[in-house]
């Protein structure tokens, strides 16, 4: 959490790839490698590498062990993006939570 732009990206991956490539894709920091070095055209820096493969675990591990899923929200100014959000849901509920109740379900549960 914390890396809007890496989020973004595997949004968007989502929908290019579908959930269970995205997964797959993210499955392992030399997977992650091999993704960025497809996406970007040149080599990844570890740290790109590390912060993609957090990123991904995170969303495709921890969110649903702690019960949160994610939605995204794009807001536009004409045809200009003008912000993108990461949205939590309770996944029992579907009801919107908060950054602290990811957190507070993190913690409960020692991650």
């Amino acid at each position: 959490m914390g890396y809007p732009d890496f989020e973004e990206w595997l949004t968007r991956e989502e929908e290019f790839f579908g959930l269970t490539g995205v997964v797959e894709r993210t499955i392992s920091p030399e997977k992650v490698r091999g993704m960025l070095l497809e996406e970007l055209g040149y080599k990844p820096t570890e740290k790109q590498i590390e912060t993609m493969y957090r990123v991904g675990r995170e969303r495709y591990e921890i969110m649903p062990m702690i019960g949160i899923s994610t939605s995204t929200v794009t807001t536009y100014k004409g045809t200009i993006r003008e912000r993108w959000d990461l949205w939590y849901r309770d996944i029992a509920t579907g009801q919107r939570v908060g950054l602290s109740e990811v957190e507070i379900r993190k913690a409960a549960m020692g991650l």
